[in-house]
């Protein structure tokens, strides 16, 4: 399991990587929410006013922070083995980083199929072959 979510090196299939990725992001966002509605104060003077303040915790934007790091390497290690998966090198996962592209090359490897058999990052994770199974020649009449 450290490997499939920290590691670089290998193949990962569709799925496991759609699935990763939202199992991800999930965490990564309840984190992110728990930390800034711990830093929230709301104050009520009364029916017109209400005083909401921001004072950030250093221990949950700590937590938050270190978690936030944790997510982030091991979205970029689940990234770069579908790009092995799809034949290409990791260094395609520069694309993927959060920004304008973002979205549309996480759908680029949920949809893209991934090389038939090995290649140069290791075997096929659905363990397919490319050797084609020998048809028997026809007996002669």
């Amino acid at each position: 399991m450290l490997n499939f979510l920290f590691g670089f090196h290998g193949r990962i299939r569709r799925t496991h990587y759609l699935l990763a990725s939202l199992g991800i992001g999930f965490v990564l966002a309840c984190v992110g929410v728990s930390a800034v509605v711990s830093g929230l104060s709301i104050s009520d003077f009364g029916t017109d006013n209400a005083d909401v303040r921001f004072d950030p915790s250093p221990l949950g934007f700590g937590i938050a922070s270190l978690v936030g790091i944790v997510g982030f390497w091991s979205m970029l290690a689940i990234t770069v083995k579908r790009w092995h998966d799809i034949g290409v090198s990791g260094w395609f996962s520069l694309l993927s980083l959060p920004g304008v592209t973002h979205f549309a090359v996480f759908l680029l490897l949920c949809l893209l199929p991934g090389t038939v058999g090995g290649n140069i990052y290791g075997d096929d994770p659905r363990g397919r072959s490319t050797i084609t199974p020998s048809i028997p020649a026809p007996a002669a009449a």
